[in-house]
């Protein structure tokens, strides 16, 4: 399946001529009224070293990489490089936060919803979230700050994250707010889900 440059996500894994290659940063850079260009931080899964930066145009398509899936992972704990999920079948695998990318401000250790881990070479490489996951508020910037950011939005603190993420300006600390993991787009507050354990 190909996927244009315009759609990576930072964690994202692609194909680069013969290498897998894991995205680390998205820079956006305009050269001109009509063009718009991509510039990737990219690191190669094969041989651990970085790659890049790779110049291309925002419609440039890359092979996504076929990698083996293993539904039903759950985090099991945190940790300073990263994350430990288990398969429920007493085997634990380690992802360093480079293979969350952006998705790592909703990850967070008592998480109830399911993730899908992602091998290379039986190698646990990627992890994909749900569609979309619900996370509490457990703080929130002073009103003076909220200029910062775009109008109707403010800066907050999501339960059990290590990321701030930017939410509706109507939301309070306690507040549960949903968050789209495809795009990043939060809304709410919200009614919470109730999950099956």
């Amino acid at each position: 399946m190909k996927q244009t440059a315009e759609y990576l996500h930072s964690g994202d894994v692609i194909q680069l001529g013969e290498d897998p290659m894991r995205v680390l940063r998205i820079e956006w850079m305009w050269h001109g009224p009509a063009a718009t260009w991509v510039r990737l931080q990219l690191r190669n899964l094969r041989t651990g070293q970085a790659a890049g930066p790779c110049l291309c145009a925002a419609t440039t398509s890359f092979e996504s990489l076929p990698l083996e899936r293993k539904p039903g992972c759950r985090i099991c704990r945190s940790a300073d490089f990263g994350c430990v999920f288990t398969d429920g079948q007493d085997q634990e695998y380690e992802l360093p936060a480079e293979a969350f990318g952006s998705r790592a401000s909703y990850l967070e250790p008592a998480m109830l919803e399911p993730v899908t881990l992602l091998f290379y070479e039986g190698r646990a490489v990627a992890v994909e979230l749900p569609p979309r996951v619900q996370r509490v508020i457990a703080t929130t910037e002073a009103p003076g700050r909220a200029s910062q950011y775009p109008t109707g939005r403010k800066l907050a603190a999501l339960r059990g994250c290590r990321q701030p993420v930017v939410v509706p300006a109507e939301c309070a600390a306690g507040d549960t707010v949903e968050i789209d993991t495809r795009t990043g787009q939060i809304s709410g507050p919200v009614r919470p889900a109730h999950h099956e354990n």
